[in-house]
């Protein structure tokens, strides 16, 4: 992972020098003189060679240290790592939603192929996949909060743990709001992911149905839900879980729009006003803090692989 995280924090340091605009000139307005820029760029270390630039940023993240904000005056980690638990919270929401709606809809889509159910589920599941994120966020803050008035429109109501442990002391209200306000978000990001989840489903499972093992245990007698569930499915899931865990790194990045959308107070959130502002400290720790995720989700994947399939070990 080491050699990503530097590639990363290379990629992006390239790709915030070449946006157009000057964080001094942000800072101080296009009014200041040319004398108070070069003075603030001086001050801030961004008259310095790109490479030592690069190299001091680097050296000082592999300490730990992500800098400082150019533009909220605070440490890099402090900012990032306060907002991380709602985004945190918010991509498993998500991921809640495409297995509690794309697993069952994959499974009764594979058992009953060919029939109209089928074809209906994967109609929903291509749709699903094809519609963008923005426009069904839209569309679920108009219907069920602005029309019906159901759920609220943005804003993140307390945190989930929290709600928990207030609801457990007797104050259920807390957690009810607190679920009222991630109901949209998660459905909206995870819309994308029950698709998908349901079609790789419903394709590695019609796979193993049609397996000499599964014909045999049919013909023993024994029963066709646990044919299914026990036999087929277990073997069937190897290929979704790689799916699922790349579905939540995609869910921890891809939250960007969705938090814009509902005022969600997360790191994607912060990610767009630090894009804004040209704060490109900001913006590399928000990117690397992501990418580091990302490839422990996939490391716990390979992981779970030995559990899912025995004939898998490593060593």
């Amino acid at each position: 992972m080491v050699p990503v995280m530097i590639g990363i924090a290379a990629i992006v340091f390239g790709l915030m020098q070449i946006v157009p605009g000057d964080p001094a000139v942000v800072l101080l307005g296009q009014d200041a003189t040319p004398e108070a820029v070069a003075q603030l760029r001086h001050a801030l270390g961004l008259d310095r060679p790109l490479t030592v630039q690069f190299f001091s940023y680097l050296g000082h993240a592999l300490r730990g240290d992500l800098g400082e904000s150019i533009f909220q005056h605070e440490p890099v980690a402090e900012l990032v790592f306060g907002r991380l638990p709602a985004t945190v919270e918010l991509a498993l929401g998500g991921l809640l939603v495409a297995l509690v709606v794309g697993l069952p809809l994959g499974v009764l889509a594979a058992v009953r192929r060919g029939s109209l159910f089928d074809l209906l589920s994967m109609a929903i599941a291509q749709l699903g996949v094809s519609v963008p994120v923005f426009w069904l966020g839209i569309m679920l803050m108009l219907w069920f909060a602005v029309q019906l008035g159901w759920l609220p429109a943005i804003g993140r109501g307390a945190p989930v743990l929290s709600a928990v442990g207030l609801a457990l002391a007797g104050r259920p209200e807390v957690l009810v709001d607190s679920l009222r306000h991630l109901i949209l978000p998660s459905v909206t990001l995870g819309t994308y992911g029950a698709a998908l989840t349901s079609r790789m489903v419903r394709s590695s499972l019609a796979e193993t149905l049609v397996e000499d093992y599964v014909r045999t245990a049919r013909a023993k007698g024994v029963p066709g839900w646990r044919v299914v569930y026990v036999h087929a499915l277990r073997n069937a899931l190897l290929p979704v879980v790689s799916v699922i865990g790349l579905q939540f790194g995609t869910l921890l990045g891809g939250a960007v729009v969705t938090e814009t959308i509902f005022g969600w107070p997360g790191v994607g959130q912060l990610a767009v006003k630090a894009i804004s502002q040209r704060d490109l400290p900001l913006v590399q720790g928000t990117v690397l803090v992501i990418a580091l995720l990302f490839s422990f989700v996939n490391l716990a994947v390979d992981l779970v692989y030995a559990a899912i399939h025995p004939r898998i070990r490593y060593k």
